[in-house]
């Protein structure tokens, strides 16, 4: 009665009000069993026991996933190493010269689409205004390039000429006036910054460079794994769709042949759930297995008895070692060895049976009573009693199976009808992603065969890119050079074997570097106006719109001419729809991860919820509905679950003494010791006492205590035997154990119980059985029916949301396109711009070198206000008077005429008179000129040297018979011959 408390009310049919008062009647009833027929029963209901019941609960698909390979190889992630900056600078630079759009409005790609291809050329010629317009930023950027390169050689033809005319840093003042220091420092600071710049360029001209050969011989390999992607894709949604529509529904088709197949014992198997019917195949399971029960019970009695056995030759054996070895221990007491062992051991106590374990053995019952009645059981044939019940609920599967036997084929055939049409379905599919698969292995064929001409036009663009590098290298090398002498090196001096690192090495490099760029950068600029045009009509034309397709014009010119003919000739053919999708649509849709469902608009062929309309286009539904009808049962009123004389022998059985064993009784034997100390021990202990004796006493007493240690190890084998015996007791109890309980605490309440159950059952059976049936058979139709909907469900959801998923394509095109546009079309425009740079910055530096060459030539500093300044008459008037050729206008004067102070003529005495010593030459000429007035001949003659001038006559000892030359040369008077300078060098024949 509790048990149908707690069912019924887990069902939800009672109210808490009912369960408490359920409650209190069985507490007022104490222990009392409720036992009586069948009326006595709490009555059950078909809702009642048919809520929560799943009749196919042990008949579950258990679909398998496809076999694909998510190992793509396409990256979609570019890595600028380092030039991030630069070729975002270029591209700033491009979108500031060049227009949205790459074609005019009147010229936009319709209009193009619309043409015939003989007459494009044509509609171009008529459109030439429009379409220089819309490159006006590009065309005036490489029309500039272009004059500039037109222009220097020009520029360096009239530096050279200035040069030659002693211009333009060629000047041949050798000290410095009152402001070059500061010029020189500021100049050689603007011309560092330019230089530091310019070699930004530089490095970017070099890495650019390489960057660009790399993606070119990078490029046939990127695209080959992009198309080979896209065939593993493609290979991967054809396994998705055939694993959808043919293995799944195999593995369905399956699972419904195994349902209709077993219906008969899916249904009975149901019935009897529903009714604890089953209750009966647990009598039928106890009861074949007494004979199980017998063969361990009298196991157990054969273990008891061998245990009891060798309890008893154990401690028999003991008691003898005992007073034989007290006998042989009183013998050696005076030795200290048995005195210590003594000591260690209490031998009366210790040497004898466990206290705890002596009485267990004898303890056992004797199950030969138990034996005798199960024996009589079986002899009265409890077994076949049982089994008639169970035969009697069998004979229902066979009512069934046999009842829908005829419908059964059917229902299978238009299931195969069913899964031949997905089967047909999925091979359209497969076929039409060949063909793309197909085309893309032809593209990844063809792939190999351009890379010999791909990998040629990197070389070329390579070394030409390497050249331009070079060049812009040398010029900064010489800009640096030249710097690096100006700010570190000393005036040049004019004494053979001087230091050659001064600031006049400087000058030189600076005016080497404006000859090497006037040199090269007519080249450079060609070159780079020519890159220029090619970089970014690539990027514009072809980048953008591969980055932005959306957003191209000619990408849809591209898209209508070529390659939507190309789709629409692979597309199956529908006839109420037609191909509305353009590439960039595509592109953009695969991007956003779509399905190849929604990619391909594959609904406007074939819509996949058409498939929701199964029970419409298959005649499965109906088949399977008609198995309703057929399975009817109206002969269980007489059902006989147990009969009255199994019922009885089973209450036998229940009162027998089997239920009362004490299992724990016998598993208790293990964790008991046997002896109350370890006899391996002590034996070990004996003998090595027995060694530790006198020779006297070892001879007396030695060969007893040996035999006794020979007996102990006897007697440990026997209690190594009896744990043997007790570990097989132990198992044999266990075994039995599991077979008498049946999950109960013992089995007279399990048999109780099981009894119960089944006369219950027949009752319900009897009474509410056929309707039970009825309500069994539907759920069993719902839920077969119930399985082909999940497995639409199943195809519906992932075709619309799996299947085909486009990320992998949306990489390989991705990663294509950084091949082409990341990796080889921004470093080619990051080097046209970097030589462009450097250009731009080298052009300034002419001029300020040019000014930088002749401060650093000049030798001497400012020498201070000695410099008398000419007068404004008299220079003007020296200007007008110079006519004709003025290049070395002192050129029959030696290079010390031009130095104030290149060598020192002072006396060595010291004297103040030579303070102010000229330093004009004083060797003889080849033609010396007479004197005019105001010179003093002798003095000209003595000197062997030039004529002497002064300014101050008062700092000549003389009268001023000399003549007098004008500031800033002082002539102090005559000098001794001893004291003449050494000759000049020969005077200059050529000065720049």
């Amino acid at each position: 009665m509790v048990r149908t408390v707690q069912r019924i009310s887990a069902r939800g049919l009672l109210s808490p009000g009912v369960i408490v008062l359920a409650a209190g009647l069985l507490l007022g009833c104490g222990s009392a069993q409720v036992v009586g027929d069948a009326g006595q029963f709490s009555p059950l209901t078909v809702e009642s026991t048919t809520v929560g019941i799943r009749v196919l609960s042990q008949h579950k698909v258990i679909y398998s996933d496809p076999p694909v390979s998510r190992n793509y190889d396409s990256q979609s992630t570019f890595n600028p190493r380092g030039m991030k900056q630069v070729y975002a600078l270029t591209h700033i630079f491009l979108d500031l010269i060049q227009r949205r759009d790459v074609l005019p409005d009147s010229l936009n790609a319709s209009v193009l689409m619309d043409t015939p291809a003989e007459q494009v050329p044509v509609v171009l010629e008529e459109h030439w205004e429009e379409i220089l317009l819309q490159y006006i930023g590009v065309v005036t950027t490489a029309v500039c390039g272009l004059l500039l390169a037109l222009l220097i050689p020009l520029a360096c033809l009239c530096t050279c000429c200035c040069r030659c005319a002693g211009k333009c840093g060629a000047d041949n003042e050798h000290f410095d006036k009152k402001s070059d220091a500061c010029k020189r420092f500021s100049l050689g600071v603007v011309v560092a910054l330019f230089v530091i710049t310019a070699m930004f360029g530089v490095v970017c001209a070099f890495v650019t460079n390489y960057y660009m050969y790399d993606g070119t011989r990078q490029l046939p390999k990127r695209v080959q794994m992009a198309t080979q992607d896209t065939s593993q894709y493609l290979d991967n949604t054809g396994r998705e769709i055939n694993t959808l529509l043919v293995s799944n529904f195999a593995e369905l088709e399956e699972v419904l042949n195994e349902i209709l197949d077993e219906s008969g014992p899916i249904l009975k198997r149901s019935l009897a759930e529903v009714t604890e019917a089953v209750a009966i195949d647990d009598l039928t399971d106890i009861v074949s297995n007494l004979g199980n029960v017998k063969r361990y019970l009298r196991d157990i009695q054969e273990k008891t008895f061998i245990l009891q056995d060798k309890v008893g030759q154990l401690k028999l054996g003991l008691d003898g070692t005992r007073t034989r070895l007290m006998r042989a221990m009183a013998q050696c007491s005076a030795s200290r060895a048995c005195e210590k062992f003594l000591s260690e051991y209490n031998i009366t106590r210790d040497l004898a049976v466990a206290t705890d374990f002596s009485s267990l053995p004898t303890n056992l019952p004797d199950l030969s009573l138990l034996m005798k009645d199960i024996s009589d059981l079986m002899n009265n044939d409890i077994e076949r009693k049982v089994r008639g019940g169970q035969q009697q609920l069998n004979k229902v599967k066979t009512d069934i199976e046999r009842s829908i036997g005829d419908i059964r084929p059917r229902i299978k055939s238009e299931i195969r009808n069913m899964g031949k049409q997905l089967e047909d379905q999925a091979a359209e599919i497969q076929r039409i992603l060949n063909e793309f698969d197909a085309n893309v292995a032809a593209v990844t064929t063809d792939v190999p065969k351009i890379q010999p001409t791909v990998s040629e036009i990197g070389s070329y663009m390579f070394y030409i890119g390497l050249g331009m590098s070079l060049m812009v290298l040398l010029i900064l090398v010489c800009y640096i050079f030249g710097l690096f002498y100006g700010f570190c090196g000393q005036r040049p001096g004019n004494v053979y074997g001087d230091e050659c690192c001064n600031t006049g090495t400087g000058a030189n490099w600076l005016v080497a570097a404006v000859y090497l760029t006037f040199l090269f950068s007519f080249v450079l600029l060609l070159v780079a106006t020519a890159q220029f045009v090619l970089g970014s009509s690539v990027e514009k034309v072809v980048c953008q719109a591969l980055h932005k397709p959306n957003e191209s014009d000619m990408f849809d010119l591209v898209d209508q001419k070529f390659i939507q003919p190309m789709i629409k000739q692979h597309r199956p053919k529908s006839g109420d729809h037609d191909w509305n999708m353009t590439v960039h649509e595509l592109i953009t849709n695969c991007h956003k991860n779509k399905t190849i469902y929604e990619l391909l608009q594959v609904q406007n062929v074939y819509n996949v919820e058409e498939l929701r309309t199964w029970r419409d286009d298959y005649d499965i539904g109906s088949s399977v509905e008609n198995l309703k009808a057929k399975i009817r049962l109206d002969d269980l009123k007489g059902i006989q679950i147990l009969s009255p004389e199994a019922e009885k022998e089973l209450q036998d059985l229940a009162e027998s003494d089997i239920s009362d064993l004490n299992f724990a009784q016998y598993t208790n034997l293990l964790r008991e010791k046997i002896t109350s100390i370890d006899l391996a021990t002590f034996t070990a202990r004996l003998r090595q006492m027995r060694e530790g004796l006198s020779p006297n006493q070892g001879r007396l007493v030695g060969p007893a205590i040996e035999n006794e240690a020979l007996f102990l190890d006897q007697m440990q084998r026997v209690v190594m035997e009896m744990k043997l015996a007790m570990k097989d007791l132990v198992n044999s109890v266990e075994a039995l154990e599991h077979e008498a309980q049946h999950a109960k605490p013992n089995l007279r309440e399990a048999l109780r119980g099981l009894i119960k159950q089944a006369t219950q059952a027949t009752q319900f059976l009897r009474t509410e059985g056929p309707e039970l049936v009825i309500k069994l058979t539907d759920q069993y139709v719902n839920e077969t029916i119930g399985l082909i909907d999940d497995y639409v469900e199943r195809v519906v959801t992932r075709t619309q949301q799996d299947v085909g998923r486009c990320e992998p394509l949306s990489n390989s095109y991705n990663a294509t396109v950084i091949a082409v546009c990341n990796e080889i079309v921004d470093p080619f425009n990051g080097l046209w711009a970097s030589i462009g740079w450097c250009v731009m910055i080298f052009l300034p530096c002419i001029v300020l070198a040019l000014n930088l060459v002749s401060l650093y030539r000049k030798s001497e500093p400012y020498p201070g206000p000695l410099v008398e300044v000419i007068p404004v008459e008299e220079s003007s008037h020296v200007k007008k008077k110079k006519r004709g050729h003025r290049r070395n206008a002192s050129e029959y004067l030696p290079d010390s005429a031009h130095y104030r102070a290149g060598y020192s003529y002072q006396n060595t005495s010291g004297s103040s008179e030579n303070r102010f010593q000229d330093m004009a030459p004083r060797n003889s000429y080849d033609n010396p000129q007479p004197s005019t007035s105001g010179v003093n001949p002798g003095t000209s003659s003595s000197s062997s040297g030039p004529p002497r001038y002064s300014s101050n006559p008062s700092l000549i000892g003389n009268p001023p018979s000399e003549y007098e030359r004008p500031p800033p040369y002082y002539f102090p008077g005559s000098a001794p011959i001893a004291d003449a300078p050494p000759p000049l060098p020969a005077p200059n024949q050529s000065r720049n």
